[in-house]
């Protein structure tokens, strides 16, 4: 083999280790937190997690989970395109987000909104709010934030019995998601 050869060979050796090693940098999110699990797929570009023990319930652009038959309470994590003329989280909250949920939820009522939190490194916009559907009362947390054109959209629902059953493993899970 002449030397011309053996320099490409070794110059794509080593830049195919150095793609790797920056590839599993940013795609691994650590070790797994304690009482947590963690779940991807190739359609989406984070790491999400899901309190240990709850039923996953995965498809190609959406992934949740759920606690069980007996128990509702669940997480999931969604992203669409942010609109051409979005500005801010807080006011695409209070412009457009929240006219849809009224519009569409019956006696909602919004106990929190916040600026106060983060998915990842990217500032959130977290709300709670309650609701009933089917006759049945429910609690939801949505944080929603903008990473790439697109906003992401995290939701805790359950039951409002047992939504604070849940509320701190939910909350650990939300700290730990990470975008690949």
């Amino acid at each position: 083999m002449n030397l011309k050869k053996m320099r490409v060979i070794a110059f794509l050796l080593a830049a195919c280790l150095t793609l790797g090693i920056f590839a599993s940098c940013e795609s691994d999110p650590g070790d797994l937190p304690e009482g947590l699990e963690r779940i991807t797929n190739d359609a989406v570009d984070y790491y999400f997690y899901y309190p240990a023990g709850w039923t996953v319930d995965k498809n190609e652009g959406i992934i949740s989970a759920y606690a069980s038959m007996q128990d509702p309470s669940s997480i999931s994590i969604t992203a669409f395109t942010a609109p051409n003329d979005f500005e801010s989280l807080e006011k695409y909250f209070t412009e457009d987000y929240e006219k849809y949920f009224t519009q569409n939820f019956s006696n909602i009522n919004f106990t929190e909104r916040s600026l106060e939190t983060k998915i990842g490194e990217y500032p959130a916009y977290r709300c709670q709010f309650t609701s009933d559907i089917a006759g049945n009362s429910y609690k939801f947390m949505q944080v929603l934030c903008v990473r790439g054109g697109y906003i992401y959209v995290v939701t805790y629902t359950s039951d409002i019995e047992r939504y604070a059953d849940h509320f701190a493993d939910i909350e650990r899970a939300l700290s730990y998601i990470a975008f690949k």
